[in-house]
Order: C-alpha cells, then sequence, then structure tokens
C-alpha cells in the first residue's frame, strides 16, 4: 500500500463473541499476494483454525498457538475439515494437528474429469467426475449417478440428508443427455 511491501501475510485477531475485547492474535504465514482470496476453516472438534492462500498454515483455536505452517498444497483448493482430518479438492487426507498426511492413497482419483469443485457433508463428499457422484466416508467408495452431470460450479449440495443437484449448467457446451 503506498508503495509500501507489507511485513506480513496478514493477522489474524480472534474477538470474544459476547463482548468484542481481543483474545488472541497471530501473524499469518501462509505466503503469497496479498490481494489473492485468503480462505479460513475452523473445526470445532479438533479447536483448529486454518488459514491458506498458497501455503497452509494451522492455529490453536483457544489461544492462537501456531500448530504447523508453510505447507504447499498443489491440489487442496478449497479443503473441507473433518474432525481432526483436512480432505482436499484431490482426495489427500492431512492431520489438522500436524499438517502431516495421512496416507498416500487418495480417497479419489486427483484428476476428475469435470469442472466444479468437490463439496463435503457430513457422511458423503459430492464429486463431478464426468457424471455425478458421492464419496462415502463410512464406506470409501464412489458411486455414479449415470447419466446426470453436475453443473460447472458448485451443483451437488449435500445437505440435511438430501442430495440436490440443482440445473446449473445453462450455457455449457457438454454433451450429456440428461440434465437436472
Amino acid at each position: 500500500r503506498r508503495g509500501k511491501t507489507p511485513q506480513s501475510a496478514g493477522r489474524l485477531v480472534a474477538l470474544d463473541m459476547n463482548n468484542g475485547a481481543e483474545l488472541w492474535r497471530a501473524d499469518l504465514d501462509i505466503g503469497g499476494p496479498p490481494r489473492q482470496p485468503l480462505w479460513l476453516g475452523y473445526s470445532e472438534p479438533a479447536d483448529t483454525l486454518v488459514a491458506a492462500r498458497r501455503s497452509f498454515s494451522a492455529y490453536r483455536g483457544k489461544d492462537g498457538t501456531l500448530l504447523w505452517s508453510g505447507k504447499v498444497i498443489e491440489d487442496a483448493g478449497e479443503p473441507m475439515l473433518y474432525g481432526d482430518r483436512m480432505i482436499t479438492q484431490g482426495g489427500e487426507v492431512y492431520a489438522l494437528d500436524s499438517g502431516a498426511l495421512k496416507s498416500q492413497a487418495r480417497l479419489w482419483p486427483p484428476k476428475r474429469r469435470g469442472c466444479t469443485r468437490v463439496i463435503g457433508g457430513r457422511y458423503l463428499i459430492s464429486i463431478r467426475d464426468a457424471h455425478a457422484s458421492y464419496y462415502d466416508l463410512a464406506t470409501g467408495e464412489q458411486t455414479f449417478f449415470r447419466g446426470i452431470r453436475a453443473g460447472c460450479t458448485n451443483a451437488l449440495i449435500p445437505a440435511g440428508g438430501i442430495l440436490s443437484a440443482p440445473n446449473f449448467s445453462h450455457g455449457c457446451s457438454c454433451n450429456y443427455a440428461v440434465f437436472s
């Protein structure tokens, strides 16, 4: 700003929601240009706040203690936080307390066919891999809905026991016989 280089990528400030008092603050260690969007996610069961721009950092929610930082994850996109783990858009699973990769195996193939984000629900993760599909977190199986194409944006939405697939594919030139 005004030709000056910022000293840090930013700062996290936690406020008491009852009175607005500052609980803690921490400098961000996530790299990337300041104008690039910041992603934040919080896992209540793990009391972990994850921040990302180019790289990821994790902080303890109650006091802002830095748990780990500087981790660059190539295909993370907007990851999903589940209890004590973080699941990336590419199907990799990381431990929230350490940032360590939990397994070399991915939950689903990293190169999906289609252009939508993976969206997580409590029990399943919806995926577009050419056709609409979902990954069952309990069984570890991917199930396809053949002939149904999810839209190009977040179009497979798991919520309240229903998997909604609104037609967000208007104007798309993909060759699918059934839009839903």
